[in-house]
């Protein structure tokens, strides 16, 4: 969820749903260990958006983001047994984890003015919780967008992605 609070700002509010399952294969059939399906670790950001250029060729803009992953989802799901799932099978981590990024985009002066190109990205530092950190996180994301409404900006945007992403991720410590 985006909300614009400024022309320049805008607070992000993610809400990931997470289903997660075990199944172990042994000689007398396949047991399901447990997991969980629900609501994960949500994330609030605030966006700055520092810098616009407009030119004859297009517009160029660069922002900034900050905020804190949240404890939002389960890390308490037992399995059948009793016993305490392990951390990849809980929805959430348990732990407060900040988040930074930068944001580039660029909006070739075209006559309709339709097509947007975005790059960012950003970092996650793990932080320790039940006696678990998941490794710090760096990702990247790159995009073309084209507007379908309306036409022209301003307004109310709706656009059409193509998308490329990845992650890397630090070691995780027990």
């Amino acid at each position: 969820l985006v909300y614009g609070l400024r022309r320049s700002v805008s607070v992000v509010g993610i809400f990931p749903f997470v289903d997660k399952e075990m199944t172990t294969s042994g000689p007398d059939g396949s047991t399901t260990i447990g997991g969980g399906t629900g609501i994960g670790d949500a994330t609030f950001l605030v966006k700055w958006r520092f810098f616009r250029r407009d030119r004859g060729r297009g517009t160029l803009r660069i922002a900034v983001e900050g905020g804190m992953k949240t404890p939002t989802g389960s890390d308490d799901l037992r399995a059948a047994g009793g016993g305490r799932l392990p951390a990849a099978l809980q929805r959430g981590s348990g732990s407060w984890d900040p988040t930074a990024g930068r944001t580039l985009t660029w909006a070739p002066a075209t006559e309709r003015g339709r097509g947007m190109f975005t790059g960012d990205v950003g970092t996650t530092i793990a932080t320790e919780a039940n006696e678990f950190e998941q490794g710090n996180r760096f990702a990247y994301d790159a995009m073309a967008k084209y507007r379908i409404h309306p036409a022209r900006y301003p307004g109310r945007d709706t656009f059409l992605l193509l998308e490329i992403n990845g992650r890397w991720q630090g070691r995780a410590r027990s």
